[in-house]
């Protein structure tokens, strides 16, 4: 049985006074707080669209990052666009100007009305350290659609405005195994919540439970059904087809916010069917998505994706496939592990990883088998012999959405 181990880490920056430009992508080191309006311009700060800030950061480091986000200290609109921002390694302290009105900084908290507002905002990673979130935090913030909490934290009030439409509630990840204070909620207010393994019920039982309509844990996603249960407890899986699947491991989930990749997020569009992706990585810094359609994305890992367990089935060098197949109405979504089962069965070696083909077919390059990726990964050429490896738990929420993968 996997298990997750969730783990803060502090990355640091050989430039402790500038940041390193990709694109409309920055990552800041804020050495001395109050001092990022000297590290972005005024005329760069409109432009960025995903940032990662480490450092030590006080109220006038926060008013320039409303600004980024379509707000400024006066409740003007900026027209500014960042959408993704990765706070894990930085530090709130106290000191600088008030970030809104007259609110202003203190040490690891998540102050009033910190974020509200901030229109362009789609997702956050809060600081490792914060401890506290006050009241409206992110109210108005009508297109976040996802909120890391740290494990640090022991008190929150409410965060959002309520959300009418299940499409749209943020996706809350909280890695405290332990439900932390709230104070200023309603019932059913604030959409869906992930927390650690083994901690759902630990977190229905709290007040936790009245609050968010939805609590998962991790390597879950949301459907249809959800909203309507809410947190009752589920049944267990009754396939029956239960021989489909294989028995080696998996486990992995990744946010295509942005998206973050367009390999993936073509795999993950039911109205493109046949189109596949190989998800791999080496190391703890990147993912690599190859297409069948010959797009390939080599994507850091942030902050949230390092404290997720990996598992990319038998051997993550050669890692998983993912794809809609093109048989069925509506289509089927699928999750194969990439090496060769036949191959793999005989030597018990991870060596035979299988080449996607654009028609939606894998291929062995050392015993020449082809399978049908469309189809269940059936043998379709050469020798019989057993089907692709499928995982049991492949889901997606679209192509801008969230991908897990368990077994």
């Amino acid at each position: 049985m996997l298990s997750l181990l969730f783990i803060t880490t502090a990355c640091s920056n050989d430039d402790d006074s500038g940041y390193s430009d990709n694109g409309t992508t920055r990552s800041v080191h804020v050495k001395n707080a109050g001092t990022l309006p000297e590290l972005i311009s005024e005329d760069e700060m409109y432009k960025i669209t995903n940032l990662k800030i480490s450092g030590v950061l006080n109220g006038t480091d926060i008013q320039i990052l409303r600004k980024m986000a379509g707000i400024d200290e006066h409740g003007r609109q900026t027209g500014g666009i960042l959408a993704n921002l990765d706070m894990a390694d930085a530090k709130i302290v106290a000191g600088g100007e008030p970030y809104d009105g007259n609110y202003q900084t203190d040490y690891d908290i998540i102050g009033k009305y910190m974020f509200s507002d901030c229109i362009s905002l789609k997702s956050i990673i809060l600081p490792n350290s914060v401890t506290t979130i006050k009241s409206g935090a992110f109210a108005n913030c009508d297109n976040l659609k996802s909120v890391t909490l740290p494990s640090n934290i022991r008190k929150l009030a409410a965060l959002f405005n309520y959300y009418s439409d299940y499409e749209d509630y943020p996706l809350v990840y909280i890695f405290s195994s332990t439900p932390p204070e709230l104070s200023d909620y309603e019932p059913n207010q604030s959409g869906i919540l992930y927390v650690p393994k083994g901690c759902r019920k630990k977190y229905i039982n709290s007040e936790w439970g009245d609050i968010f309509e939805i609590i998962l844990e991790e390597g879950e996603v949301p459907d249809s059904t959800d909203k309507d249960e809410g947190n009752n407890d589920k049944n267990e899986n009754t396939d029956e087809n239960e021989n489909e699947y294989t028995g080696n491991s998996c486990y992995f989930i990744f946010e295509n916010n942005g998206p973050r990749s367009t390999a993936l997020a073509s795999a993950m569009n039911p109205m493109s069917p046949g189109i596949f992706c190989r998800i791999t990585t080496s190391g703890e810094d990147y993912y690599t998505f190859t297409s069948n359609q010959g797009l390939t994305d080599r994507v850091v890992r942030n902050a949230i994706d390092k404290q997720r367990t990996v598992e990319l089935g038998v051997y993550n060098e050669t890692g998983i496939i993912v794809g809609y197949g093109n048989l069925n109405n509506p289509a089927t979504f699928y999750a194969y592990d990439s090496q060769c089962p036949n191959c793999y069965k005989n030597t018990n070696l991870p060596r035979y990883s299988l080449t996607i083909n654009s028609d939606g077919t894998a291929e062995c390059g050392s015993c020449h088998r082809k399978y049908d990726m469309n189809n269940g990964g059936i043998v379709s050429a050469g020798y019989d012999g057993d089907s692709m490896m499928r995982y049991r738990n492949a889901r997606t929420t679209g192509p801008l959405g969230v991908l897990s993968v368990s077994n």
